[in-house]
């Protein structure tokens, strides 16, 4: 039967070592051979959530209220600047939420994001609860995020209704949890 580490030594494998190095909150242990790397490339114990970054680009803002040609007449307004390190390579300016408007967004490299799109079609807060909100998460992107501004289903918003758009970014290869 084969040992745990390259002499046989059992409890001395990397994999233990590790894995007793996260129990203690120890982030780094130093290998003579390569260290040990997650499926993202980076090293596994990096893995968790600790480098979640969560911005909002639109804030709990006024939709814009005009005549865009449908059942639900209000329009997205231009984004806000994101965090340093992210800049949108397409913002969009008054969008009718039913022309198929679309932001995107510059991610640095080393991060996978999501954007959350939020609208409050019923009150002029953005507290959800009692208001009934549709909202859409994109799919996890690296490289681009596309965030899609369009109706989400709505059939009816008020001229108070608002919305909300975050982004919410972690390290390449970081469980999926991170980004919920």
């Amino acid at each position: 039967m084969m040992g745990d580490d390259e002499n046989n030594n059992p409890g001395n494998s990397r994999r233990t070592v590790l894995k007793a190095g996260l129990a203690t909150g120890v982030g780094l242990v130093a290998w003579s051979a390569p260290s040990i790397t997650s499926l993202g490339g980076t090293p596994a114990y990096a893995a968790g959530c600790t480098f979640v970054q969560s911005f909002k680009v639109a804030n709990c803002r006024n939709t814009t209220q005009q005549n865009c040609g449908s059942l639900v007449p209000f329009s997205y307004q231009p984004l806000d600047a994101p965090i340093s390190g992210f800049s949108w390579s397409t913002n969009v300016g008054n969008t009718c939420c039913d022309s198929g408007g679309q932001a995107v967004l510059n991610i640095p490299a080393g991060l996978e994001c999501k954007a959350i799109v939020a609208v409050y079609p019923k009150s002029g807060d953005c507290t959800g609860g009692v208001n009934a909100t549709a909202s859409v998460a994109t799919p996890v992107s690296t490289g681009t995020l596309t965030v899609p501004l369009n109706c989400l289903g709505l059939t009816t918003v008020v001229s108070s209704s608002r919305y909300d758009v975050q982004i919410v970014c972690n390290s390449i290869g970081a469980p999926a949890n991170c980004l919920a």
